[in-house]
Parts: C-alpha cells; structure tokens; sequence
C-alpha cells in the first residue's frame, strides 16, 4: 500500500480500525524475514518498499532506514523503476520527519525518473507530494499549482478514479484554509459533494458533509453548518468512529459559540463516550479540556475542577504511552540491527571458508599477477598523468578564453547602454542648462520634447528589468483564465490611431469563435505591442501590416501560431540573424531607432512561455514574425463559466450572467444565446472581476449568492468607473417593496421577481441595452452638434469621460500620444478603456481623441488662436490634409470656413 493510499485512507474512512497495529507488527516480522532472504534482489526491495510504507507516521525514523536500504539496494542492481520508487519513499520519509527541503529534493529527483518512465500515476501522485510541501512552506501560488495538475489528471479519468478526484478537492480546502479565503473553501467543499453525489460514492458523503459543516463554521454560518451537522449524523458513519468523534465534538463547539452550554455539553458528552469506545486517551483529553472550559464559563466551579482532574490524568498517561512508544522504536531498530549483524556474520563465515579452500590454488598465480600488476599499474599511473596535465591545460585555456569573452561583452555592453543614455539624456539637460541661464523660456514644445526623452528612458530601464528577471529566474508567471481571440483583437484595436495617422491598413484575421486559456496577460500583451509597434513604425505611409492568430487542439492544450507582418523595406540578409541580439539596431537605409532591447525581449518572453518565434524577411517586400506558443485549456475548476464563444467582430451585445444555481444560469442562457453573446460566473466576486475585466453591455446578478450577494455586487459594479454605465437587472425570490427598493438604492437598473416570464426577460434585457445603444447615439451626435464639456446623464460616466478629456488636453499638442499613455492616465487596461469609452460615446477611444482634439481645434478657430496650419499642430494633428478631411467628416464643413 502506497503513501498516498494511507493518506486517502485517513481521510475518506477517518479511523484506524481496532487491532490496525498488531497486524501491522505481525507484518512487519514477515516482511522483514523476506527482505533479509532476498537482500540481493528486486524482492528485496519490494519488501523494503512496503516496510517503509507499514512503519509511516508512527516510527519516522525506522520508515526512512528501510527508505534508504531500498534506495542503495535499487542502485546496486540498476533497476530505474525501483529506484524511482525508492527515492519517492525517501521523500515521503523526510516528510514526515518535518524535513521538508530534504524531501522536496528526492521527490523532484523521483519525479524526473517517474516522467522518464512514463509512469503518469505515480508522476501526479508525487507532483501533489510537492505540492504538499510547497503547501506546508506557505508557498500557496505553487501548491496550487502542482495540486491541480493532480485534480485535472484524475477529473479527466471520470467515475473510474472518484476517490481521488474527492481527495483533491478536499485537499484544496485545507489550501485555502491556510490561505484563509473562506469563499473559496466553500467553493470546494461544496464540490467536493457534488463530486460524491455524482460519482455514487455514498460512503464518503457523511464525512463530507461533517468536512462541509466545518467550513460553514469556520466562516460563521451557525445554520448552515447544524444542517451539514445533520445530514451526516443521519447518513450515518458506520464503522468510522473518528467520524463521529469529530461530529459530535464540532457540533458542541458550535453550541457553545451559539451561547447554549447545555446542548454544547450534551453533544461533548457524546463525543467523549465515542472516543472512549475505541480507547483514544488525546481524543478523550480534548473532551475533557472542553468540558472543563464550558463548565467554568457557566460558574460550576465543582465540575470545571473535575473535569480538569481528569484531562491532568490523561495527559500524564499519554506522556507515559509516547516514552513506551519511543522505547517500542527503539526495540525494532536494535532488533533490526541485530538481525543484520547475524546474518552478515553468517555470510562472513561461509565466505572464510571458500577462501580457505581457494587459498593454495590461486597463492601461486597470485605472486605472479601481482609482479606483473604492478608493472602495468606503474604504466596506467604514468599514462594517467600525462591524460590529466593535458585536460588541466586545456581547461585553463577555455577558462581563459572564456573570461575574455565575458569581458568583451561587458565592454560592449556598457558602451552600448551608454550611447542610449547619451542621447535622451543631452536631449534632457540641454534644454535645462539653457532654462538656469535664461536662455531659453520652458515653452510647451520643449517640455513635451523633454517628457518624451524621459518616457524613453523609463521605457529602456523597464524593458532591461525585464530582460534581467528573465535570465536570472525571478520573473513570475501570473497566469489567469483569458480569452485569446478577444485580447489579441483589442490590443491590435488600440494602434488603430498610429495606423490611421500614417495611412496604413491594419488588417485582423481572427478565430471566429474565442479561444479560453490560461496565459499571462502581461507578457503576450508586451509581445503583441512591440511586434505591431515595430510592423507600424517601419512602415511607410500608405502601406498595410496584418496580424494573424490561429489556434489548433492539441490534447488540454491550444497549440497558437501568431503572424505579424507589414509591407516595409524588410531587413537584409546580413542583419536577419541578429535581430534578436541585445542593442543589435541594424535598420533598413541606415536609420538608427529604438534602443535594440523590445526584440531581445520578445524573444525571451516568447521563449519563458514555452514558444517559438522566427522572422522572415526580403528586402522590398517587407518582414513576417511568426509565433508558436502552446497555451493550456481553460479549466472548470475556476467559478468562471464561458458559455459561449465571444468572437470580437460578431457585433453581439454580451451580457454576464452572475448566479450561484447552475440550473438556473443554464436556463436564463438558454433563453439569451441567440442574440447575445453570453459569460457566466457562480459567485458575485467572480462575477465582478469580469465585469471589470471584459465590460459587459449589461449584468443580471441574483440577489441571494454566497460570498458577495447581489446587493454588493451592483453596488460594488456602479462606484467603479470601469463599470458604472452597465445596466444591471436584480433577480430575487422577494416581491416585498422594500427589497426593491434597496436593490433600485444600489444603483440596479430593473428587478426582476423569481418566477419571471422568459419573455418579460428578453424583453427587459432587450429595453436596457436599447436604451444605452440609443443614449451613446445621443451623446455621439451632441460631440458634434455642440462644443460644450462633455456630460451624460451617469454623474460617474461624466466624471470618467472629463477625466479622460483632461489627459487629451494635458498632452493636446503631443502627436504620437497613445492609447496606452490614455489608459495610464486614468488607470485603466487598453481593453477596459477601449469598452468603456465604445459604451459611453460609440466611437474606439483613438476616435474619440481624435473627436477632443478636432472640437478643441474648434473652439480655437472660432477665438481666432492662428490660422489653420497652426491650431492643426496646436491640437497635435500636424497633418493637414489629414486634419482638414477629418474637421469635415465631424462637422460637415472645412475647418477654413470657420469665421
């Protein structure tokens, strides 16, 4: 029986059957009598194997000798499986000695031997050992990990492998225990017996449901947590007495929280004859340690000093129990020891006695190899030197030639990074020298010049934080559940307006339907960034880059090919190969931009994600980067639901469903998937995320959700700025007023009373959306109609939509100021800017800039502020063909008509 099958055990049937150590004992004898007659083969080491198992949790110290004896046999005889076997015992020894570093490193070392072998079930069951230990170190992001690669290997197997699947989910609420995250120790206990119920495995649920009513006390539910209570009293434990033990203490433990001493001491009571039926003196001292304390609380004095009398007894027999414990380790080792030594004497004798027979055949050939042994070894000896002066020559010369090269980089490398400094830096102090001598007034051009060489040094500093993290190891990965198609779609949205400025056509070609995985959204958003970047920056006017995103199935994962290409002069063969080479800046005719540190990022960052990126390139016809990086599926462990697929260009209104009853969330998408794109979450935190993540058109959110009901989940919904403008419609099983009344408080747009009629549904939601579709209409044709500030009839959309107005104004006569920078300024992602300002205004948030900059441009010529020409590069449109055949798409006339 295996380690794991111990732990499983403990928890699914939670006690030590009566007699459990005796037979252990016995067989512990056997087992030793077949190592000792088979200490030279693979039986042998079987018989270790299982020693170690039979002597776990009680006597760590004789479990971890039988460890090593396997290990050290297993080696001798070159056996790969029972070496990995033997070091995953080893590990699993110095767990439970406390020694957590020395057994993370012979699981690792099982581990590698286990995925070499191709043994997938003893690889997870080792990779949740890790995740243990990672556990235990408080290390939760890495036992999460290694703890769900466990659960989804034996979710895939289904029915077959329910045990385990239950085991998983209960162990990560014991994780976010330790992490106290009660929402999420519900989520899992909750499906934990789901897991059980599905599965048909009717003998775990009382346990469960004792497990599940811990958690509900844990986080204070009282009712709650009596019913789970009871539902395991009333299934019943059967021959699982710690079960009981564990019932009955927790449900005293709850009473006594509740205020009720008489019903706390009848169920400890309870608890303490259970204990006593099968004869565990700790459980029993815990009972009366309790009763001691509860009787003090309610001033009976007499039986508080009883019962404290009696957990004093128990606890001075139970000292005396661990010395007979200890001294019983003790016995086994010695007596273990003392059959080794017989044995091997035996050995010794026997092997004397052979000797004694062979002596006088071999004496004379013996002197005679010995003669010519030593000649041959004076020969070796020489031969051997000679070998090793050789390497030691050659070692020094590589070693040689090696710290020259790294001194040669160093000396590149500082030169390089000193001339990217040099020129944003003089660019910086010059116009400052000439300001302390007033030479020079601080004229807006020349701030502006000046922010944006600080900008660029800030940009290079992070950019080389970045690549250090990556070659050093400390880059954390923050993956998070994503839909590709959708991400790629708007992060080529933003450059929309540096396209449009240089007149090129930035084509998509994306899946139809969205591609969900998990990656990290920070580092493919900063491949996608340089890679466009550069596709539009080299460019010329007139010309045409295209991004592609396809995703093929491949088992749990998506293998994504991305290809970014652009129409520029392309790069010469010459400077094919080291365009990805830190501070390389050979460009097309001679031009030197940009430090020659985002390809070199790229790169890495492509490479820590597990993928691949090559580049094609003729001169003339421009250049093609090409991306393979595998992404993992998304996974149903997350509350999050994608219902179904979001494609970007689709043009369908997507409503996020927030509901804790999955029959009820199947039933209002069912009724909705037709005409609108769908998103789900089981809980209301869950469901905020999202709805601060992709900005639905509107939410419908129940009222009554664990964790973070409906109530604050609009609430919380409306005081963001990222979300204020969605329409939310409550969902409740209360027509009372006054619960409508509270919810309308909250900021909810509509209330809809359980049962509603499917149709009243699609109605309501099709009225909302409506509704805000024709207000951005409104407020797209007042930007035109009128140059007052921008208002609508949400005070927090107002306040957002000023907030962005004063970032455009603030930096009005900047040219290339980005969609990025705007999102800066107002603490938001391109994606979240790039919704909120499409939901409020019907225009892109590089059209709405536009749309600032040209009313400004207005107002201006209206106050006579210059011609033309200059209030075009006042409000940062330089442009002027450009500015002019904009100023007349907006308002209808050319800009030189104004009077």
């Amino acid at each position: 029986m295996t380690r794991l099958a111990y732990l499983r055990i403990l928890f699914l049937a939670g006690v030590l059957m009566p007699g459990w150590l005796v037979a252990q004992s016995q067989a512990a004898d056997s087992l030793e009598q077949v190592f000792y007659q088979h200490n030279k083969d693979s039986v042998g080491i079987e018989a270790a194997l299982a020693l170690c198992d039979e002597w776990s949790f009680l006597q760590t110290d004789t479990a971890w000798e039988w460890a090593r004896r396997a290990y050290a046999l297993a080696e001798d005889l070159q056996s790969p499986s029972l070496t990995a076997r033997s070091l995953y015992q080893l590990g699993a020894a110095a767990y439970d000695k406390r020694e957590l570093q020395q057994a993370m490193t012979y699981f690792l070392q099982a581990l590698e031997r286990f995925e070499e072998l191709g043994d997938d079930r003893r690889r997870m069951d080792t990779r949740l050992e890790i995740g243990l230990i990672y556990q235990d170190m408080g290390e939760y992001g890495q036992a999460r990990k290694y703890l769900d690669a466990f659960y989804q290997f034996y979710a895939r197997k289904g029915a077959a492998e329910a045990p385990n699947i239950i085991f998983a989910l209960n162990q990560f609420v014991v994780l976010f225990e330790q992490m106290q995250e009660v929402d999420s120790m519900l989520h899992y206990a909750r499906a934990t017996l789901e897991a059980a119920e599905q599965y048909g495995q009717d003998k775990y649920l009382a346990n469960i449901h004792n497990n599940l009513a811990s958690v509900y006390l844990y986080a204070k539910d009282y009712p709650s947590a009596q019913y789970h209570f009871q539902q395991a009293e009333r299934i019943g434990f059967g021959p699982n007495k710690v079960g009981r033990y564990y019932n009955f203490y927790a449900l005293a433990d709850m009473k006594q929280a509740l205020g009720e001493p008489d019903s706390s001491a009848y169920y400890a009571k309870r608890a303490l004859t259970v204990a006593q039926s099968f004869g565990d003196l700790e459980k029993e001292s815990s009972i009366h340690l309790f009763l001691s304390g509860l009787y003090q609380e309610s001033g009976d004095f007499e039986q508080a000093f009883s019962q404290l009398d009696t957990f004093t007894q128990l606890k001075d027999s139970l000292t005396a129990l661990r010395h007979q414990r200890d001294l019983s380790e003790l016995s086994v080792r010695y007596q273990t020891q003392e059959k080794e030594a017989r044995i091997t004497q035996q050995q010794l004798e026997l092997e004397q006695e052979a000797n004694r027979r062979n002596r006088l055949l071999f004496g004379g050939l013996l002197g005679f190899l010995l003669l010519g042994g030593a000649f041959l070894f004076w020969r070796k000896r020489q031969q051997e030197e000679a070998r090793q002066t050789a390497l030691e020559l050659k070692f020094q010369q590589a070693e040689a030639n090696r710290l020259r090269e790294l001194s040669e980089l160093k000396s590149n490398f500082f030169a390089n990074i000193s001339h990217e400094f040099r020129t944003p830096l003089t660019l910086l102090l010059g116009p400052l020298r000439d300001m302390e001598t007033g030479q020079r007034r601080a004229e807006a051009n020349t701030l502006a010049r000046m922010r944006r060489q600080g900008e660029r040094l800030l940009n290079l500093a992070d950019q080389m934080l970045d690549l250090s993290k990556l070659e050093s190891g400390a880059m954390p990965e923050r993956l998070e559940q994503r839909d590709l198609t959708r991400m790629t779609a708007l992060t080529a949205a933003a450059f929309e307006s540096m396209a449009e400025q240089k007149h090129i056509r930035l084509h998509t070609h994306l899946p139809e339907e969205g591609t969900l995985v998990m990656l990290d959204a920070d580092k493919i958003e900063k491949v996608l960034n340089n890679l466009l970047g550069n596709a539009l920056k080299f460019t010329p006017d007139g010309g045409q880059v295209s991004l592609k995103l396809r995703t093929k199935p491949n088992g749990d994962q998506y293998m994504v090919r991305i290809e970014v290409q652009d129409s520029g002069p392309g790069i010469p063969p010459g400077q094919l190969s080291h365009i990805f080479e830190r501070f390389y800046q050979g460009q097309p005719e001679g031009r030197q931009e940009g430090a020659g540190i985002g390809l070199a990022l790229t790169r890495e960052l492509v490479h820590f994600m597990g993928g691949d990126i090559q580049v094609e390139s003729q001169v003339g016809q421009g250049t093609r980067f090409v991306l393979s990086i595998p992404f993992q599926k998304a996974t149903p462990a997350s509350a999050v639901v994608q219902a179904t697929p979001i494609s970007p260009d689709n043009g369908q209104p997507m409503v996020l469903i927030t509901e804790d009853n999955p029959e009820l969330r199947q039933y209002i998408r069912e009724q909705l998937q037709e005409q609108y794109q769908i998103i789900e979450a089981a809980e209301g935190q869950t469901g905020l995320q999202m709805a601060q993540e992709q900005l639905p058109d509107l939410i419908l959110s129940d009222v009554r959700m664990p964790g973070m009901d409906g109530l604050d989940f609009c609430r919380a919904i409306k005081s963001d700025e990222r979300s204020s403008h969605i329409p939310v419609i409550l969902l409740t099983a209360l027509a009372d007023q006054e619960d409508v009344r509270t919810g309308l408080l909250t900021g909810a747009d509509a209330y809809l009373t359980k049962p509603f009629d499917a149709e009243e549904l699609r109605i309501r939601v099709g009225q909302l959306i409506q509704q805000r579709r024709q207000l951005r209409e409104k407020f797209a044709r007042s930007l035109k109609d009128s140059p007052a500030p921008v208002e609508t009839e949400n005070p927090a959309d107002t306040a957002f939509l000023q907030k962005v107005e004063q970032a455009v104004m603030s930096q009005l006569d900047e040219e290339d100021f980005s969609i990025e920078a705007l999102g800066r300024a107002v603490g938001m992602s391109r994606s979240q800017l790039h919704r909120k300002i499409k939901a409020l205004t019907d225009q892109s948030p590089s059209v709405f800039v536009r749309t600032l900059r040209l009313r400004e441009a207005y107002r201006l010529l209206q106050a006579k502020a210059g011609n033309v020409s200059e209030v075009a590069h006042q409000v940062g449109m330089p442009n002027l063909a450009h500015f002019s055949r904009s100023f007349k798409d907006l308002f209808g006339h050319p800009p030189s008509q104004i009077s």
